[in-house]
């Protein structure tokens, strides 16, 4: 096979300087020079590694007597929701029933967590939340889309997972 390539352009890269850092990553960041940049790029990549294991070990390895049907059936909806090129809803659900009871687990020991430490959500930290993993102050796009009481379990998720890993 032979190709045939037309480069059109191209464009130089900027170097990496604590000019081109307060500039373009100060008011986003709080950056002001490289060596802050790298710091920060650093911890919120261990946070976000230290974070994932935790989520993934509270869903995987902390047992739970019984998954209340009310529970799977609310995951199932949300399942419906984001997914739709299934042929039926049993063929998705079925698809998907190891996850459900995967997820279901981790709201119930989200959910203990939060209540024998005493974690809350309030309409500060769903604007908090929404800032910081959805690039946006206005979480009223998610709330239309999934409903206020999935989104506060996202959020009481996070700070739960935050409480955790700062404990830790």
């Amino acid at each position: 096979a032979v190709f045939e390539t037309t480069i059109n352009y191209i464009v130089e890269r900027e170097e990496l300087t604590d000019d081109f850092v307060k500039e373009n990553l100060s008011s986003s960041n709080g950056w002001t020079t490289v060596e802050e940049m790298r710091e920060g790029m650093r911890t919120d990549i261990q946070k976000d590694f230290v974070q994932e294991y935790i989520e993934q070990f509270l869903r995987t390895k902390v047992p739970v007597k019984s998954i209340p049907d009310s529970l799977i059936k609310y995951q199932e909806k949300i399942l419906l929701k984001e997914n739709e090129g299934f042929s039926s809803v049993e063929e998705c659900i079925e698809d998907a029933h190891d996850d459900l009871a995967e997820s279901a687990t981790y709201l119930l020991v989200i959910q203990a967590v939060a209540e024998d430490a005493g974690i809350s959500v309030s309409d500060e930290d769903m604007t908090k939340y929404s800032s910081e993993h959805l690039w946006s102050s206005d979480i009223s796009t998610q709330v239309d889309y999934y409903g206020l009481p999935y989104v506060k379990q996202s959020v009481l998720g996070q700070k739960v997972l935050d409480y955790i890993a700062e404990s830790a």
